[in-house]
């Protein structure tokens, strides 16, 4: 969304450009000034100010500003809070085939936020965003085919959109086809649970963390390593993962591929 016309390290000056742009009426750089606001990049952080212009690029259509303004409105940022003023911003920007809008809009109908529940239009919005490449969207749909639910439960789909998210980088998407592929869930069960496995845990996905551990301390489809065991539930435990820090006292405890210490043990434990 933000375009920084060359300038590095300088959003001062990129807040003056569209300053300039935005109070020509330009919806482009009237909502890029709210996000500038939003976030507090170039300017001292205002969400009241961030609303302000969002609000001015929402009422000239700007999609991305209805989007960016529902969510203001649904958290609470600058404005008071309001689901349903939120959903009818959803809708605006959602209906020009906004991606993270539609993602937005199905969540709020899956939780019902703003609107009555509805498990059907959830889905249609989420398949309506996932189909545009909106990774969010995508995980979700995962979710909904692995779990069944409002569909039939179908895991050979929920490994389809688990892996187009995975593929963009979602860490959820990833630690959850490592699952199915660690399961055989919807798929033939290979060693390429690992490699997801890593990709969520080097971004500090706990559980991904603890079941990378697992896998080297079992041997699992890998050679046996207490190094790398000790290292990755040492990363989940770190992070409060309960089964990671008992399986550290146990390593300890034993003395599994480390010197023995019941000190160090006890203290996992």
């Amino acid at each position: 969304m933000i375009e920084t016309k060359g300038i590095s390290g300088d959003y001062s000056k990129v807040v003056e450009w569209y300053l300039v742009e935005a109070k020509q009426r330009s919806a482009d750089a009237q909502c890029n000034l709210g996000f500038m606001y939003e976030v507090g990049w170039g300017v001292s952080m205002d969400h009241i100010q961030s609303v302000e212009w969002y609000q001015k690029a929402a009422e000239q259509g700007h999609s991305q500003a209805q989007c960016s303004l529902g969510l203001m409105y649904q958290r609470g940022h600058g404005v008071v809070e309001s689901h349903l003023r939120a959903v009818e911003l959803y809708q605006k920007a959602a209906d020009k085939r906004h991606a993270n809008a539609q993602f937005n809009l199905g969540t709020m109908y899956n939780n019902s936020h703003g609107v009555i529940q509805d498990y059907f239009k959830a889905p249609e919005w989420h398949q309506k965003s996932a189909a545009q490449g909106y990774a969010d969207a995508q995980n979700r749909l995962g979710d909904i085919y692995y779990y069944g639910t409002c569909v039939a439960e179908d895991y050979s789909k929920a490994v389809e959109w688990y892996r187009k998210a995975a593929e963009q980088g979602h860490i959820s998407a990833q630690y959850k086809l490592g699952e199915m592929y660690y399961g055989g869930y919807g798929i033939a069960k290979d060693k390429s649970s690992l490699e997801w496995y890593q990709g969520a845990a080097n971004k500090g996905h706990e559980d991904a963390q603890n079941s990378v551990g697992n896998m080297f301390y079992f041997g699992d489809g890998v050679d046996k390593d207490y190094t790398k065991v000790v290292d990755w539930f040492q990363k989940a435990a770190h992070q409060g993962y309960r089964g990671a820090q008992c399986k550290l006292g146990d390593i300890y405890y034993h003395g599994y591929g480390v010197p023995q210490d019941y000190c160090k043990a006890m203290a996992w434990y």
